[in-house]
Protein backbone atom coordinates (compact mmCIF):
# COMPACT_ATOMS: atom_id res chain seq x y z
CA UNK A 1 0.00 0.00 0.00
CA UNK A 2 3.06 2.68 0.64
CA UNK A 3 4.12 2.18 -2.79
CA UNK A 4 0.38 2.73 -4.23
CA UNK A 5 0.49 6.04 -1.81
CA UNK A 6 4.12 7.12 -2.83
CA UNK A 7 2.99 6.88 -6.45
CA UNK A 8 -0.56 8.61 -6.77
CA UNK A 9 1.33 10.97 -4.30
CA UNK A 10 3.30 12.37 -7.09
CA UNK A 11 0.24 11.99 -10.02
CA UNK A 12 -0.98 15.13 -11.48
CA UNK A 13 -3.84 15.07 -13.64
CA UNK A 14 -4.07 16.09 -17.32
CA UNK A 15 -6.86 16.28 -19.93
CA UNK A 16 -5.39 13.50 -22.58
CA UNK A 17 -7.21 10.11 -23.31
CA UNK A 18 -6.61 7.07 -20.87
CA UNK A 19 -3.97 4.63 -22.79
CA UNK A 20 -5.88 1.38 -21.27
CA UNK A 21 -4.01 -0.77 -23.64
CA UNK A 22 -0.90 0.41 -22.69
CA UNK A 23 -2.28 -0.25 -18.86
CA UNK A 24 -3.51 -3.68 -19.74
CA UNK A 25 0.28 -4.93 -20.86
CA UNK A 26 1.88 -3.20 -18.39
CA UNK A 27 -0.36 -4.98 -15.90
CA UNK A 28 0.54 -8.51 -17.47
CA UNK A 29 4.12 -7.70 -17.63
CA UNK A 30 3.85 -6.93 -13.86
CA UNK A 31 2.02 -8.94 -12.21
CA UNK A 32 2.15 -12.83 -12.56
CA UNK A 33 0.34 -13.81 -10.04
CA UNK A 34 -3.57 -13.87 -10.37
CA UNK A 35 -5.35 -11.02 -8.48
CA UNK A 36 -8.35 -9.26 -8.29
CA UNK A 37 -8.61 -6.00 -11.06
CA UNK A 38 -10.34 -3.31 -10.09
CA UNK A 39 -10.91 -1.23 -13.52
CA UNK A 40 -13.07 2.15 -13.18
CA UNK A 41 -14.12 3.90 -15.35
CA UNK A 42 -17.06 6.00 -17.38
CA UNK A 43 -17.10 4.05 -20.47
CA UNK A 44 -17.47 7.51 -21.99
CA UNK A 45 -18.30 7.95 -25.83
CA UNK A 46 -14.84 7.79 -27.20
CA UNK A 47 -13.05 6.39 -30.58
CA UNK A 48 -10.74 5.16 -27.62
CA UNK A 49 -14.56 2.47 -25.83
CA UNK A 50 -13.41 -0.16 -27.82
CA UNK A 51 -9.77 -0.70 -26.44
CA UNK A 52 -10.46 -0.40 -23.07
CA UNK A 53 -12.81 -3.29 -23.75
CA UNK A 54 -10.05 -5.04 -25.31
CA UNK A 55 -7.73 -4.29 -22.70
CA UNK A 56 -9.93 -5.36 -19.63
CA UNK A 57 -10.57 -8.37 -21.96
CA UNK A 58 -7.43 -9.59 -22.06
CA UNK A 59 -6.06 -8.98 -18.93
CA UNK A 60 -9.31 -10.95 -17.66
CA UNK A 61 -7.39 -13.99 -19.44
CA UNK A 62 -4.89 -14.12 -16.15
CA UNK A 63 -6.85 -11.91 -13.71
CA UNK A 64 -9.88 -11.55 -12.06
CA UNK A 65 -11.35 -8.07 -13.80
CA UNK A 66 -13.95 -6.50 -11.47
CA UNK A 67 -15.01 -3.93 -14.36
CA UNK A 68 -16.77 -0.47 -13.16
CA UNK A 69 -18.31 1.52 -15.49
CA UNK A 70 -20.01 4.30 -13.77
CA UNK A 71 -23.39 5.93 -15.38
CA UNK A 72 -24.31 8.71 -16.69
CA UNK A 73 -27.58 9.74 -14.89
CA UNK A 74 -28.04 12.15 -17.83
CA UNK A 75 -28.06 10.26 -20.33
CA UNK A 76 -30.44 8.20 -18.36
CA UNK A 77 -33.23 11.16 -17.85
CA UNK A 78 -33.16 11.40 -21.24
CA UNK A 79 -34.07 8.01 -22.48
CA UNK A 80 -36.92 7.82 -19.75
CA UNK A 81 -38.88 11.33 -21.12
CA UNK A 82 -40.96 11.36 -23.82
CA UNK A 83 -40.11 13.38 -26.61
CA UNK A 84 -42.05 16.49 -26.92
CA UNK A 85 -40.80 17.62 -29.89
CA UNK A 86 -38.69 17.19 -33.07
CA UNK A 87 -35.12 18.20 -30.89
CA UNK A 88 -36.53 16.15 -28.41
CA UNK A 89 -37.08 13.13 -30.36
CA UNK A 90 -33.59 13.41 -31.85
CA UNK A 91 -32.07 13.45 -28.56
CA UNK A 92 -33.62 10.65 -27.51
CA UNK A 93 -32.49 8.81 -30.42
CA UNK A 94 -29.07 9.46 -30.20
CA UNK A 95 -29.20 8.49 -26.06
CA UNK A 96 -30.47 5.18 -27.17
CA UNK A 97 -27.99 4.57 -29.50
CA UNK A 98 -25.75 5.43 -26.70
CA UNK A 99 -27.39 3.15 -23.86
CA UNK A 100 -27.59 0.28 -26.35
CA UNK A 101 -24.06 0.22 -27.37
CA UNK A 102 -22.93 0.54 -24.12
CA UNK A 103 -25.21 -2.54 -23.15
CA UNK A 104 -23.73 -4.06 -26.16
CA UNK A 105 -19.85 -3.47 -24.86
CA UNK A 106 -20.74 -4.66 -21.41
CA UNK A 107 -22.35 -7.94 -22.20
CA UNK A 108 -19.16 -8.13 -24.69
CA UNK A 109 -17.29 -7.95 -21.36
CA UNK A 110 -19.95 -10.45 -19.57
CA UNK A 111 -19.14 -13.06 -22.23
CA UNK A 112 -15.40 -12.76 -21.80
CA UNK A 113 -15.27 -13.61 -18.25
CA UNK A 114 -15.11 -10.00 -17.10
CA UNK A 115 -17.29 -9.13 -13.61
CA UNK A 116 -19.07 -6.04 -14.56
CA UNK A 117 -20.90 -3.41 -12.26
CA UNK A 118 -23.08 -0.51 -14.32
CA UNK A 119 -23.14 2.02 -11.24
CA UNK A 120 -24.68 5.73 -10.83
CA UNK A 121 -21.79 7.24 -9.97
CA UNK A 122 -22.87 8.29 -5.91
CA UNK A 123 -23.42 4.03 -5.18
CA UNK A 124 -19.82 3.07 -6.87
CA UNK A 125 -17.68 2.94 -3.47
CA UNK A 126 -20.32 0.98 -1.45
CA UNK A 127 -21.16 -1.30 -4.49
CA UNK A 128 -17.75 -2.24 -5.27
CA UNK A 129 -16.93 -3.00 -1.71
CA UNK A 130 -20.18 -5.04 -1.59
CA UNK A 131 -18.87 -6.83 -4.61
CA UNK A 132 -15.66 -7.59 -3.32
CA UNK A 133 -16.90 -9.30 -0.42
CA UNK A 134 -19.18 -11.50 -2.70
CA UNK A 135 -16.26 -12.31 -4.28
CA UNK A 136 -14.40 -13.41 -1.34
CA UNK A 137 -17.30 -15.12 -0.47
CA UNK A 138 -17.41 -17.22 -3.09
CA UNK A 139 -13.58 -17.87 -3.84
CA UNK A 140 -13.00 -16.85 -6.86
CA UNK A 141 -9.58 -15.47 -6.42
Amino acid sequence: MRGIFDALATARGELSEAAHAMAGDSLLGLQSRRSLVLWLTDLAETAAVPEVIEAATRVATRHLVLFVAMGQPQLDQVVTERPADAAAMYRYAAAMEMVERRETLLRRLRGAGVLVLDLDPDAVASEVVNEYLRIKERGLL
